[in-house]
């Protein structure tokens, strides 16, 4: 799998962190006063690992001695000014098209030693390798001398080898898989997740081999990774390729991500994947789907409820939204919506009615009560309505009980709490 240079591409990257080339003019006026007060210094080649954070890299520029006061011929010197005057003559120039063209060309140029010498500069100006200036540079490198930088950024700092691991395998991700597992660096899953990712944005057959070639315990692990940033917006039918396109045993993790991703307002989308896959519909992901639903739209979640076919799912979401009608004090229409679920009586789910949070007084509540078959349940029934009552309203509570007939002991027992 080849893919088109990647050099004119990767340099817009440089422009979406240029906030600070308004005050190039000045840096480089401040630069040139620095470079004549500073003795010549030794010649000296810039390695990955010695990159610091790009904080310590402008300290360690504007300090007296900020190439660590070796000695030398001042040769190699010019050549860093000259190469960092060209970069930010380039980053300076007004026009969007002509800095993106101007900095293509120059590195197009560019041999092992210019990166290494480009790279110091860009050091010496303060742009560390988290800047997007120093990552367009080293992404350009990795694009003409991959194994020769990479060999040489495998122990930069930072995110700075997962980038250009991204970028080679935006080229030649076979090749950029094969580098890892050759070198067997720590973290090889993350770095090899950064491959599958790219590569699953064009084609994810191809993904799909290069994930089964992981480890089996580390497939589980890597998939999160290469979920797309926008997984949830896309078409239904683009969400379900992403997932179809996973290893039978990653399936349904997929889908956990995909329904995950998925808005609030796509609920009837979450509730498909649910069917699809029943591990999915536990009554937790269920009723928080319901209670959202009903708030915003009460006829979408009805109708939807009445499709759904008995089993696990189908008790979860009525649960869920009788107990919303409960907490918005919407009693009558709790009842309703129960006896319309269960065309024969069924004591369980009366059960779990009864004995729901709500908010307001439970009169009809209390009538059912005596519909349960279990005397010990009708009493605990019984004694835990009227007591939250009271909590609300004591006195309707004690005027209710003189006006209605409940079992002796019942009465009793309320009246002594």
């Amino acid at each position: 799998m080849k893919a088109a240079p990647l050099t004119a591409t990767l340099v817009l990257t440089l422009l979406a962190g240029s906030a600070w080339l308004v005050a190039l003019p000045h840096r480089q006026e401040t630069r040139a006063r620095e470079q004549t007060a500073l003795p010549a210094k030794a010649p000296q080649t810039l390695r990955p690992e010695a990159f610091p954070k790009a904080a310590d890299a402008t300290r360690r520029a504007t300090a007296p001695n900020a190439l660590d006061g070796r000695v030398a011929s001042g040769i190699i010197y010019e050549n860093i000014g000259k190469v960092r005057d060209e970069i930010l003559s380039i980053c300076a120039t007004g026009n969007l098209v002509d800095r993106s063209r101007g900095l293509a060309k120059l590195l197009e140029n560019y041999g092992t030693d210019d990166f290494d010498t480009a790279a110091h500069a860009l050091l010496f100006v303060g742009l560390g390798p988290d800047s997007p200036e120093t990552r367009t540079l080293l992404a350009a490198w990795v694009e003409k001398e991959p194994e020769i930088a990479l060999d040489r950024l495998r122990n930069a700092r930072g995110e700075v080898l997962p980038f250009l691991i991204r970028a080679w395998a935006g080229s030649d991700p076979e090749a950029a898989m094969a580098w890892i597992q050759r070198h067997d660096p720590t973290g090889q899953t993350h770095l090899s997740t950064q491959v599958i990712a790219v590569v699953m944005k064009s084609d994810p057959a191809a993904a799909r081999v290069l994930l089964e070639a992981l480890p089996e315990e580390e497939q589980g692990r890597a998939l999160p990774s290469i979920a797309p940033r926008d997984l949830g917006v896309r078409e239904p039918a683009k969400i379900r390729a992403w997932v179809d396109a996973m290893p039978g045993n990653l399936r349904q993790e997929a889908a956990t991500l995909a329904m995950q991703a998925l808005p609030g307002s796509r609920i009837a989308e979450k509730l498909e994947w649910m069917r699809e896959y029943p591990a999915l519909a536990s009554p937790g992901p269920v009723s928080r789907l319901y209670e959202t639903w009903i708030r915003s739209d009460e006829t979408a979640a009805i109708a939807s409820f009445e499709q759904l076919e008995a089993g696990p799912l189908r008790d979860a979401a009525l649960n869920s939204i009788q107990r919303i009608y409960l907490l918005l004090g919407k009693e009558r229409a709790a009842l309703e919506f129960l006896e319309r679920s269960m065309p024969e009586f069924d004591e369980r789910k009366l059960g779990y009615w009864l004995d729901s949070p709500r908010n307001g007084a439970p009169l009809l509540a209390l009538e059912q009560v005596p519909r349960l078959q279990d005397e010990n349940k009708r009493k605990q029934i019984y004694l835990k309505l009227l007591g939250n009552w009271r909590e609300q309203d004591p006195h309707a509570v004690k005027e209710w009980m003189n006006t209605h007939e409940i079992p002796e002991d019942v009465r009793k027992a309320a009246e002594e709490r």
